[in-house]
């Protein structure tokens, strides 16, 4: 019975609640900070001048990146596009 309800509940938040789209990069720093992830550690995905482009605003993630973005901290591909 009680996964009747959750599922219901999960229907529910599913077709009524729309959550906000964070920004690719806003994503890339809270996750960088959640994992304790330094720059340095995403060098198979960009070089470290280019990863700290892309926290600065100055570049944006290519598809590329994003891909790889997604794989290193297992999240959807969305989660690294805007």
């Amino acid at each position: 019975y009680a996964h009747a309800i959750s599922d219901r509940i999960e229907e529910y938040e599913t077709e009524t609640l729309e959550l906000p789209k964070i920004p690719a990069v806003e994503m890339l720093k809270g996750m960088m900070e959640i994992r304790g992830t330094k720059q340095k550690d995403l060098s198979h995905i960009a070089g470290q001048s280019t990863i700290s482009e892309i926290l600065n605003g100055k570049r944006q993630i290519t598809k590329n990146q994003a891909k790889a973005l997604a794989e290193y901290f297992d999240m959807p591909l969305g989660t690294f596009i805007d």
